[in-house]
């Protein structure tokens, strides 16, 4: 699996992340620096799985 991301992927997982990271915040207005690091580790990771079910549609 390469690693490489297209721009078409990234602009997918940026905008997925700022959705997530948007309901993020609305749900937890106080978490740590640590709270909010894997938090968007999970979001990128699950924006990537997103991105990759979508193209094999």
């Amino acid at each position: 699996m390469s690693t490489k991301l297209t721009e078409e992927q990234k602009t997918f997982i940026e905008n997925h992340i700022n959705e997530t990271a948007k309901e993020a915040a609305k749900k937890k207005k106080k978490s740590g620096f640590w709270g909010k690091m894997c938090g968007f580790l999970v979001m990128a990771g699950k924006a990537y799985w997103e991105y990759e079910k979508l193209k094999k549609k």
